[in-house]
């Protein structure tokens, strides 16, 4: 049985290949000239070749590259296959070209079919401008998270920054549709919002405008003209459903996705999500997705919260219809060292229209003793009726011409 190639075999064997390689390369250049070439002409045209950047390559890499073609270079004159012109070392033509080669091409750049021709300098000086386009560049004030209000004061639990996604898991029923058009109302004051829809008709829209504009004494028909509303089927495995979706998206503004629609392969449902990701660039992306009752993850498990800044599911409690909204992630809480994902807060959803914190529901338990039913409070925070933050309620006009 042969013995296995240690780590230093398989380093030299390695560098042997790369260095046959080179040399390879260095021969299929030279067969393709037609005048003069000089030993850095032909690195040059190697290095680029090879695909390697002249920008990259060190001072020795470039010595040692140099060195190589020198000596295959030399290889090749003394086997024939080149001369020198005018006798000089490290000025070549190949030995099958006319005599008068030498002199027409001596002293002047080689021709060298093949490669690209770009001088060393330029070269490197396109690829450091390349790299300086698209350097990141900080805000001058970091860190200043965006200004955006949240149904139920949930800006009281996280912040979210440029190009941040927002992922939101809801039962059916639960009000994604009411927490979404809360959203987008909250905040058309302030930020260009852009509504999109996967199930609601034009009907139905204008139905649930209209039952807003009851609730807050505002015309719906303003509501209507303050956010960008519009239809996209948003099936997740639909390529032309999520390029639609994209198109439709505002790069720099609220974008609130209602919702996007998954039925099998859910281990893909990530996909989307990066393409909304890269979409992005100043403004955010809240979407919602279906999920089923009592778990604390989306139908396509946890991978549409990879990306996502923050992840939140709402589940119904059978018993008194209260929602129960929990943080399966918060990437940035508003408050440092606090831990969104440890509180649950608990809401009604009035008239379809108004989502209201309320006090975790009581439960009865029969007493052991005595059989008799015992009241008690499940145990989590109390998290009851917390105030908004200031400049994020809706609005209601005195004079509805304002909004006109």
């Amino acid at each position: 049985m042969s013995s296995p190639i240690s780590p230093s075999g398989e380093a030299a064997a390695s560098g042997k290949n790369q260095k046959t390689s080179m040399a390879a390369g260095v021969q299929k250049i030279v067969q393709a000239t037609t005048g003069v070439f000089t030993v850095d002409e032909i690195t040059k045209a190697l290095v680029i070749s090879s695909r390697i950047s002249p920008g990259t390559t060190t001072p020795d890499e470039w010595q040692n590259l140099k060195k190589l073609v020198s000596n295959k270079l030399g290889r090749q004159f003394k086997e024939g296959e080149l001369r020198r012109v005018n006798g000089k070392n490290g000025i070549y033509c190949r030995a099958d070209l006319p005599p008068n080669v030498e002199q027409i091409n001596a002293g002047t750049e080689g021709t060298i079919k093949g490669t690209e021709q770009s001088d060393f300098h330029s070269h490197k000086e396109r690829w450091q401008t390349f790299r300086e386009a698209n350097r990141m560049r900080p805000p001058e004030n970091p860190g200043q998270p965006l200004s955006i209000c949240w149904p139920l004061a949930l800006e009281r639990e996280f912040r979210v920054y440029p190009k941040n996604p927002v992922v939101i898991g809801a039962v059916t029923n639960a009000g994604k549709t009411t927490f979404a058009l809360n959203l987008a109302l909250m905040n058309m004051n302030q930020h260009r919002v852009t509504y999109i829809n996967s199930e609601m008709s034009e009907e139905e829209l204008a139905g649930k405008l209209q039952d807003f504009g009851q609730a807050y004494g505002i015309p719906w028909t303003t509501l209507y003209e303050k956010v960008f509303f519009t239809y996209c089927n948003c099936n997740a495995l639909d390529s032309n459903d999520i390029k639609r979706l994209l198109d439709l998206m505002d790069p720099n503004g609220i974008n609130v996705i209602d919702y996007i629609k998954i039925h099998d392969k859910f281990f893909t449902v990530g996909q989307p999500l990066e393409k909304i990701h890269s979409r992005l660039d100043q403004g955010i992306a809240v979407v919602f997705f279906q999920k089923d009752p009592y778990v604390d993850h989306l139908m396509g498990k946890s991978f549409p919260e990879h990306l996502a800044r923050v992840a939140m599911m709402i589940d119904i409690d059978q018993v008194t219809q209260l929602r129960l909204l929990k943080f399966t992630k918060v990437k940035f809480p508003a408050h440092k060292g606090d831990r969104p994902e440890k509180h649950k807060i608990w809401f009604s959803v009035k008239d379809g229209v108004v989502l209201e914190r309320t006090k975790p529901p009581i439960k009865k338990n029969k007493s052991k003793e005595t059989g008799d039913s015992a009241t008690q409070y499940d145990q989590v925070p109390d998290q009851s009726r917390q105030p908004q933050a200031e400049g994020c309620a809706i609005e209601v006009p005195q004079d509805p011409l304002q909004w006109q």
